[in-house]
């Protein structure tokens, strides 16, 4: 029998990705928000399939040209669960180069400099104040520490940052083409590399359709699960694995709590 979901969580499921608040750069109308979120729980899945161990899930990933990790922005579990693959993937030699939704365009000469350790990190979230309102480095709204955590993991290995979108962000309808053209390219600019992709988990499937945009083999990782998805789910869910959805999305098994 389906579980119940407690109200709280509900709540934070829809408010999953992307949701207008003071750091989104151009607002859109509510009800294309509203509809543009509802495609991606539309094809998320139904229900779980299979699981997929930690190792298994590793291979999967080195054998692939992009891994996709659904971000939602406030979540500090999820970014630890992330921050936890992003580390076993460096331990196994896995070179990569991130593509992030936190950083635009204009920040990337900034983000280079930081790399290269001409600034440090309160010089570059300086810079990014006086440019523009609402960085991801400093919000308080969203998790900023962990994209500052994540900028010093890539400086820490050398790890490539390039921005997915210019800002101010681009009309919605727009955003997911400019972002699938600026992964083709990148794919290209690191051949030798992984492309990880750390993007609103709503931009993946459904109307945005990153993944089938960019069309390259790779792996999928939501963020946060649908409703139907967290009330489908087993009643003891393993900690330390995927679970594959019948939508070929995959799911930290942490982000199910245990009944």
């Amino acid at each position: 029998m389906p579980r119940q979901i407690p109200p709280v969580i509900l709540a934070f499921v829809l408010a999953t990705a992307c949701s207008p608040s003071a750091f989104v750069w151009q607002d859109e109308v509510a009800p294309k928000l509203t509809a543009y979120r509802q495609s991606f729980i539309d094809v998320a899945g139904q229900e779980l399939l299979e699981r997929i161990p930690r190792n298994d899930l590793l291979g999967h990933i080195e054998a692939g040209r992009i891994l996709w990790l659904g971000d939602h922005h406030r979540h500090s579990r999820l970014h630890a669960l992330q921050t936890e693959l992003l580390q076993q993937l460096q331990q196994r030699g896995v070179r990569m180069a991130f593509g992030l939704e936190a950083v635009g365009v204009r920040d990337e000469r900034m983000i280079h400099d930081f790399l290269a350790n001409r600034i440090d990190l309160n010089g570059l979230r300086e810079g990014m104040r006086l440019r523009w309102d609402g960085s991801w480095l400093d919000d308080r709204d969203l998790d900023p520490w962990f994209y500052r955590s994540l900028l010093e993991f890539a400086k820490r290995h050398r790890i490539p940052v390039f921005a997915l979108e210019p800002t101010p962000r681009l009309p919605l309808v727009t955003r997911d083409s400019y972002m699938a053209q600026t992964l083709q390219k990148a794919s290209e600019r690191y051949p030798d590399r992984l492309v990880v992709v750390l993007v609103g988990q709503t931009h993946l499937l459904g109307q945005g359709d990153l993944v089938r945009r960019v069309g390259l083999k790779s792996t999928v990782i939501g963020g946060v699960p649908t409703r139907a998805l967290l009330s489908a789910a087993p009643q003891a869910v393993p900690r330390g694995a995927c679970w594959r959805a019948d939508s070929d999305l995959l799911w930290f098994g942490e982000m199910f709590p245990s009944r």
